[in-house]
Order: structure tokens, then sequence, then C-alpha cells
């Protein structure tokens, strides 16, 4: 069947209908005040999700928005996680390398594609099991946990 625009905008809203309905904006414990400390400390930071910028922008409150360099959402992407593109497209973004920064996911898609991008991963086992996260370099069971030792690990930009 060939490529309909207008059927893939009707799908593309129906699938937010539902997504709003059944999503409930949910912060991780800490994670918020970690974002203004990290931001408060000069650190140039990048959103990479998979969601749509459309419903990012109803998640996410502007006063988080506004602390990221660089925001990437699926709608700016080909290719999402685990593909490395979004993670590709954020260092272009932030004008790193990938040696020069760190993420921060609590997804085994994103692990994966954090380490196809050849950057440093880190884990929160906030929604998913550990046994999940093990390809991460380290994992932490709660931002207070990844907070204590983000001054201890070796290079941390």
């Amino acid at each position: 069947m060939p490529f309909n625009k207008h059927i893939a905008r009707e799908l593309l809203k129906e699938k937010e209908e539902l997504f709003k309905s059944i999503v409930k904006v949910r912060f991780i414990h800490g994670s918020r005040r970690f974002l203004r400390l990290l931001h408060r400390r000069r650190f140039k930071l990048a959103l990479v999700t998979g969601t749509s910028r459309h419903e990012m922008h109803h998640i996410l409150p502007d006063y988080l928005y506004q602390l990221f360099d660089v925001v990437i959402t699926g709608t700016d992407v080909k290719n999402g996680k685990p593909n490395p593109e979004p993670f590709i497209k954020a260092l272009k973004g932030l004008g790193l390398k990938a040696s020069q920064a760190v993420v921060i996911e609590n997804a085994p898609l994103g692990i994966q594609a954090a380490k196809k991008t050849g950057l440093r991963c880190l884990a929160l086992a906030t929604s998913v099991s550990q046994k999940y996260l093990k390809s991460a370099d380290m994992i932490f069971l709660s931002v207070k946990d990844l907070e204590g030792r983000i001054n201890f690990i070796p290079d941390f930009p």
C-alpha cells in the first residue's frame, strides 16, 4: 500500500490522543532538582527522547525545557533509539564529541543507542529492572545515588 500523508497524520493524531489518555506525567524522583543542579554547574544538557515534539511540550514544563541546550525528539530523526541517530544529532547540536559526553538513560534501547554512538552511559534503574540495563557503564538505583557519585566518576565532564 502506498504511503498516504493524510492517513499518517490521522494515525499520529489518534496515537497522541491515546497516549494522553493512558500516560500520567510522572517525573523520576529527584530528577528536576538534579537537572537544575547540572544547569547551575554549567553542564551542556541535551534531552533525547523518542516522544514527538508535540507530545513532549505537553509533558515537559517550560521551566525544565529551558534548562536544555539541545532537545532531540522522535519528530527530529528518521531512526529512533536503538539507532544512534538521535544521540549523534544531540552531540552535533552541543558541539561535543562522544568522548566528551555522558548519557543518563533508564531504558535498554536508549543504552544501546548511546553505546553505538560511543558514549559512556549511566543507567537509572527507576523504570525497569537492573538486569535490563547491564550494558550501561554504571547502574544507579536512584537519582540521589547518581548525584552522590557524579564527582567521583573518572573524567566526568
